[in-house]
C-alpha cells in the first residue's frame, strides 16, 4: 500500500511538472494569451457600461457615483498606479538581471512603504477636505446629490491607495516574465463591478440602494485585484520583502532615485494627455447637443485596438527590453523593438482601415439604440473619423516610450509629448471653429502623427535604428493592406445600398460576414507577400538567454 501511494505521488508529481513546463511555454510568455484576456477584459467592460447606464440612466445618483468613482480611479489607478508600475520594470529587471535577489527586495520593500506613506497622506487630505473637492466638481449637483456623492466618496477613496500595490506586485511578475495574472486582474475587478450592478438589478433595488452596493464592490474588486496579484508572487515563490531600518528609508538608495527619475517624466506624459482630453471635452461642451458624449464614444472606440492588441505587446515587450538594457546588449533592445512596432502596424494598419471607412456601420451596430438616435451616430462618427486615424501612430509612440524607459531616457519622449499636446490643443480650437465636431478628431491625428514623428527621430538618433532597412518590410505591410481596404470599402458601400441604417435585423449577419471576409482577405495577403506574424518567438528566445545569464 505504501509503495502504491508512493508511486501515485511521483506520478502526480510529474503530472504537475508537465502542466506547469506547458503552461510557462506556451500561456504566460506569449503575447497572444494576453491579448485574448485583454478582449475578455474588454467585453465584460463593455457589459458593466450597459448594465450600468440601464441600471441608473442619466438619474442623480448616477452623477453622484460616476464622480465618486472618478476621483480614485483616474487619480489612484489610471496616473499614480499606472506610471508606478510602468517605472517599477526597467528598475526591477536590471537588478533581476544582475542576479541580486536582496538588492531587489529592498527596493521592492523601500517602493512599497513610499507608496503606501504617501498615498495615504494624499487619502487624509481628500477626507479633510471633501467637502471642498466633491463641491469644486460636482458645482451643478444639488445639496442631496453632493452629500450622496460625498457619502460614496469615502467609501471608494481607499482603492487608491491599494491600486498602487496592486502596480507593485504587477511588476514583480512581469519582470519574472509572468504576464497572465497581472492580465486577469482588471478582468476580475470588472466581474465584481459587474456581478453588484446585476445583483442590484435583479433585487430590483432602488438606486439609492443600490449606488451604495456598487460603491463597495468596486472596493471589493480592488482588494480581489490586490489578493490574485500577491497570491501569485507567493504561489511563485518569489520573496519580495526585505528588513528596512529607518535610515535606509529616510535616505533613498541610488535604485529608489533612478526608478522616480523615470516616474516623474512619465506621469507628465501622461498628464500632458489628460490635458489634451480635458480641452477637447470642453470644446465639445460648446458645440451641438451630444457633442460632448460623441467624443467619448469616439475615443473609446479608436482606443481598444491600443488597449486589446498594442498593451499586449508593450507589457510582454518591456521588461526584455529593460532586461538587454541591463545587459548592456542594445541589439537586443532594438530587435524587440523593430519587431514590435511591425507587429502594431501589422494589426493596426487594418483596423484603423476599418474604423475609418466604417465608422457609420460600427457607431450604428454598437450603439444606435434607444435614445441614440441617427444625429448621435453622426455626430459620433464625425469624431471618429479623425480619431481612428490616430490608432497606428498611439501604437508606435506607446511601444517607442517602453524602449525609452527601458533605457532610462525619459526626457526625449517628454518633449515629444509636450510639443504634440500643445499643437493637438490649438489645433483643436482651429479646426473645431472650421469645421465643428469632427475637428476635434483631425486635431488628434495630427497631433498624434506629430508625436509619432518626434519619438521616432529621437528613437532613431538614441539607437540607430536604421529604419531604411525597414523600408521594404514596411512596403510589403502597406501592400497586404490594399486589398483589405478594397474589401472594407465595398462593404461600406453595401451599408449604404441595403440601408442597413433602418434594419437593425440584418446587422448581425452583416457583421459576421464582414469580419470573416475581410480577415481572410488579410491573411491571404499576408500569406501571399510572406509577412511573418510572430513576435513571441524572439522573445521567448530572449529569454532563454537571459535565463542562461
Amino acid at each position: 500500500m505504501n509503495n502504491l501511494l508512493r508511486h501515485l505521488k511521483v506520478y502526480f508529481n510529474s503530472c504537475q511538472s508537465s502542466i506547469v513546463k506547458v503552461l510557462s511555454k506556451y500561456t504566460v510568455y506569449t503575447v497572444g494569451s494576453v491579448v485574448i484576456i485583454n478582449i475578455i477584459l474588454a467585453a465584460v467592460a463593455l457589459l458593466k457600461d450597459m448594465f450600468l447606464t440601464s441600471y441608473f440612466g442619466t438619474s442623480a445618483q448616477a452623477d453622484a457615483f460616476l464622480l465618486a468613482y472618478f476621483l480614485p480611479d483616474a487619480a489612484g489607478n489610471n496616473l499614480l498606479a499606472f506610471s508606478l508600475g510602468i517605472a517599477c520594470v526597467p528598475v526591477f529587471s536590471k537588478i533581476l538581471i544582475a542576479n541580486q535577489p536582496c538588492r531587489l527586495k529592498l527596493v521592492i520593500t523601500s517602493i512599497t512603504i513610499y507608496s503606501i506613506f504617501f498615498t495615504s497622506l494624499l487619502l487624509v487630505f481628500s477626507c479633510l477636505f471633501r467637502n471642498n473637492i466633491i463641491h469644486g466638481l460636482g458645482a451643478g449637483f444639488s445639496e442631496d446629490t453632493c452629500d450622496l456623492c460625498i457619502k460614496l466618496f469615502l467609501i471608494i477613496l481607499p482603492s487608491a491607495v491599494v491600486f498602487l500595490v496592486i502596480s507593485i506586485g504587477t511588476a514583480v511578475l512581469q519582470v519574472h516574465n509572468i504576464f497572465n495574472i497581472p492580465a486577469l486582474a482588471p478582468v476580475l475587478f470588472n466581474f465584481i463591478f459587474l456581478a453588484g450592478i446585476l445583483f442590484s438589478c435583479l433585487l430590483q433595488l432602488p438606486a439609492l440602494q443600490g449606488v451604495y452596493i456598487l460603491a463597495v464592490t468596486v472596493l471589493l474588486g480592488v482588494i480581489a485585484e490586490f489578493f490574485l496579484i500577491f497570491h501569485a508572487i507567493r504561489r511563485y515563490r518569489i520573496n519580495i520583502w526585505a528588513r528596512l531600518r529607518f535610515k535606509e528609508l529616510v535616505k533613498p538608495s541610488a535604485d529608489i532615485k533612478e526608478l522616480f527619475k523615470i516616474f516623474l517624466p512619465y506621469i507628465i506624459i501622461l498628464l500632458s494627455y489628460q490635458v489634451v482630453y480635458s480641452v477637447e471635452r470642453y470644446l465639445a461642451s460648446s458645440l451641438e447637443l451630444g457633442s460632448v458624449a460623441g467624443l467619448s464614444y469616439a475615443f473609446r472606440l479608436s482606443q481598444f485596438p491600443l488597449w486589446v492588441f498594442v498593451s499586449a505587446i508593450g507589457t510582454v515587450a518591456l521588461p526584455y527590453m529593460s532586461k538587454a538594457t541591463g545587459l548592456g546588449n542594445d541589439n537586443d533592445l532594438k530587435d524587440i523593438l523593430l519587431k514590435s512596432i511591425r507587429m502594431i502596424l501589422i494589426l493596426t494598419l487594418p483596423l484603423t482601415s476599418c474604423f475609418f471607412v466604417l465608422r457609420v456601420p460600427i457607431v450604428s451596430i454598437l450603439f444606435q439604440r434607444g435614445a441614440f438616435d441617427a444625429n448621435s451616430v453622426q455626430i459620433t462618427a464625425g469624431i471618429l473619423t479623425g480619431y481612428s486615424l490616430t490608432i497606428v501612430t498611439q501604437g508606435i509612440v506607446i511601444i517607442c516610450t517602453r524602449a525609452f524607459l527601458a533605457a532610462n531616457r525619459v526626457m526625449a519622449p517628454l518633449l515629444a509629448a509636450i510639443v504634440s499636446s500643445i499643437v493637438n490643443i490649438y489645433l483643436d480650437f482651429l479646426l473645431v471653429n472650421i469645421m465643428g465636431a469632427p475637428g476635434l478628431g483631425y486635431g488628434a491625428s495630427i497631433g498624434s502623427l506629430l508625436n509619432c514623428l518626434l519619438i521616432i527621430f529621437f528613437i532613431n538618433r538614441l539607437f540607430k535604428l536604421a529604419i531604411q532597412k525597414q523600408l521594404w518590410d514596411l512596403a510589403k505591410i502597406l501592400t497586404a493592406n490594399i486589398p483589405f481596404f478594397a474589401t472594407v470599402y465595398l462593404f461600406s458601400k453595401a451599408w449604404c445600398l441595403i440601408e442597413l441604417a433602418h434594419r437593425p435585423e440584418v446587422r448581425p449577419g452583416y457583421t459576421i460576414i464582414l469580419v470573416i471576409v475581410c480577415f481572410s482577405v488579410y491573411l491571404m495577403s499576408l500569406r501571399m507577400l510572406k509577412v511573418n506574424l510572430h513576435i513571441s518567438k524572439t522573445i521567448i528566445d530572449r529569454k532563454n538567454s537571459y535565463e542562461k545569464n
